[in-house]
């Protein structure tokens, strides 16, 4: 019962931090200019230490908007693996088939 306990606030937390907003696939503009900046920074989108923020920040520019698990804008990470049950799970399917499409196998 308390690993049950234990999993649902996992899958609590992970779900509550997405919303709409941040699982569609667009670039992020500069909330102080309102600009899109992403195209001056194409060149770290595969470098370590910046490709999740890359990722998450500009997925058209650096070309993620395919088959991908989308990061949780929190943390950067993608929790898809682990949740891959609730790919078929009717509670979580329709989130499941925007943030992790590649693990749940839509693409």
């Amino acid at each position: 019962m308390e690993k049950l306990f234990i999993f649902t606030l996992l899958i609590s937390s992970v779900f509550s931090s997405w919303n709409s907003k941040d699982s569609l696939c667009k670039d992020r503009v500069n909330a102080t200019t309102g600009k899109n900046e992403c195209d001056g920074y194409k060149h770290l989108c595969t470098l370590d230490g910046y490709s999740v923020i890359m990722t998450q920040e500009c997925p058209v520019t650096c070309g993620k908007c395919g088959c991908v698990d989308l990061p949780n804008p929190s943390s950067g990470i993608t929790f898809c693996s682990s949740l891959k049950d609730k790919c078929t799970d009717a509670s979580y399917k329709a989130r499941m088939s925007v943030q992790c499409k590649k693990t749940c196998g839509l693409c």
